[in-house]
């Protein structure tokens, strides 16, 4: 995948955007554990490796999603092989927060027509608000789905690691990540930190 964006980059200058298509491509069906990894390895690992291979020049990226128009949200049952596309959009608002980068996630209906396809990515790129990020479009009416900041409603479980607990902690030894080792720490408990980053 390097290779090749690396080559239209050379040959047409960097890529300033993506559209991903290929969750679109993902039918509903039993959700076996390999079923799974394999399409998230196509849709969302994929995205991925895209994005990291195209450079922090990419100044829009879109993915399709085919739930149906709701994210998901009204989904439920254990035949929902297409929910393992749905970690493009947490793929997305990751390379946003980290380049600035315009990124939406655009869920539809897939009876939709290519036409009616390339009007709503069109209207999004133009008209669609900045704010916006996971966008849906149900029977035509479309919705936006926002985060919203809500205290937590229930209390802790109060757990803590014991004495001869490993606990792997991603994302480096900084921010949040520091805060969850410094809670984490006792006697006996071994913090294995995973990031990009040399700690000082």
């Amino acid at each position: 995948l390097r290779r090749l964006v690396e080559s239209n980059t050379s040959e047409f200058g960097p890529v300033q955007g993506i559209l991903h298509l290929l969750p679109l491509d993902c039918e509903d069906g039993e959700a076996t554990l390999a079923a799974w990894q394999s399409e998230s390895q196509k849709t969302v690992h994929g995205l991925f490796h895209l994005l990291q291979a195209s450079g922090e020049q990419v100044a829009v990226a879109i993915a399709l999603t085919g739930f149906g128009g709701r994210c998901g949200r009204d989904k439920f049952g254990t035949d929902l092989l297409r929910a393992a596309t749905g970690g493009v959009h947490g793929v997305l608002r990751t390379f946003a927060a980290e380049t600035g980068a315009l990124t939406r996630t655009i869920d539809i209906d897939r009876a939709l027509t290519p036409k009616e396809v390339a009007t709503i990515v069109i209207d999004e790129l133009l008209y669609g608000s900045a704010e916006a990020c996971e966008i849906g479009y149900d029977k035509g009416e479309r919705i936006s789905f926002m985060p919203e900041q809500e205290e937590a409603s229930r209390p802790g479980t109060g757990w803590k690691p014991g004495a001869g607990s490993v606990v792997l902690l991603t994302g480096g030894a900084r921010g949040i990540t520091a805060l969850a080792a410094e809670d984490l720490a006792a006697p006996g408990v071994h913090l294995v930190l995973i990031g990009r980053e040399v700690i000082d």
